[in-house]
């Protein structure tokens, strides 16, 4: 909505394991010159902050920053810590037509590590579902598909279809509690038949009902995938979780971007892993 001021704090944990099936001697083959089997996790604790500014017709100009971060990443058994890889980036864009659009060449300039991170933590911000406009009682349903791409390092990713069930549990003043079960598939228009996918997901959301965005996202996802290459088998089991908290001010004083009162360096979940 226009003249807001969102505050974004993300926990973002990513679980992948690659393995091989197949023929035996071939397998031993390779993992003796190859990183199979491989263990990838990845913590990203993150606080961003996004401004919007007065709407001219259906337009609505956005402008984000990503305030502080901190990356720990775990291969195989080596560990790497990355601290605000982005700190002080300014991303602009504007909602036009219920979608999000960036500002011509705003990511011009960053190396590739750095436009992507940039472009997945705006996805996970700027992702809203369209909730039904008639209203709903408790235990009613409705469905929502999301199409998502798996990117899987050097293999071509995979395209899915997320179809999320949204029961309402609750409700609260303004505020709307779902449940989510979530059926993961490969997208039928882009169907890759060398590739065996099952995947499912759970969690909750909270809908702020006035301000028509989401304020608080527990998602959970896992997904088991195989690439068949002949004689032996890519298994890859991926697992994805998000806890992501918002906080909405309908008016900003200015728009400075303010870095005081961040303390995610000291999250105890880090040590888990």
């Amino acid at each position: 909505m226009p003249e807001r001021q969102y505050k974004f704090k993300n926990e973002l944990y990513t679980s992948i394991k690659k393995s091989l099936e197949g023929d035996k001697l071939l397998i031993e083959n390779i993992n003796r010159q190859s990183v199979y089997p491989m263990s990838l996790y990845i913590a990203t604790l993150s606080e961003m902050l996004a401004l919007t500014g007065s709407a001219n017709k259906d337009t609505v100009p956005i402008k984000f920053s990503f305030l502080k971060e901190l990356i720990k990443t775990t291969l195989n058994d080596k560990t790497f810590i990355e601290k605000n890889p982005c700190k002080g980036i300014l991303i602009e864009g504007a909602w036009s037509n219920n979608k999000f659009v960036l500002k011509p060449k705003i990511l011009d300039g960053l190396n590739v590590a750095k436009k992507n991170y940039v472009l997945e933590f705006l996805e996970l911000s700027k992702t809203q579902v369209l909730f039904p406009a008639i209203p709903l009682k408790i235990g009613d349903r409705f469905s929502w598909k999301n199409p998502v791409d798996i990117p899987i390092f050097g293999l071509s990713p995979v395209h899915c279809i997320i179809t999320s069930i949204f029961t309402l549990e609750d409700t609260l003043k303004n505020v709307a509690r779902f449940t989510i079960n979530q059926d993961i598939v490969q997208d039928s228009s882009k169907f890759n038949h060398s590739v065996e996918l099952k995947g499912f997901g759970y969690g909750s959301v909270d809908y702020d009902t006035y301000e028509r965005f989401l304020t608080n996202r527990i998602i959970n996802e896992t997904i088991s995938m195989k690439f068949k290459t002949g004689s032996v088998d890519i298994i890859i089991d991926y697992n994805w979780s998000l806890n992501q908290e918002v906080k909405i001010e309908k008016k900003h004083p200015s728009t400075d971007i303010k870095l005081d009162n961040f303390s995610y360096y000291d999250n105890p979940r880090l040590t888990d892993y």
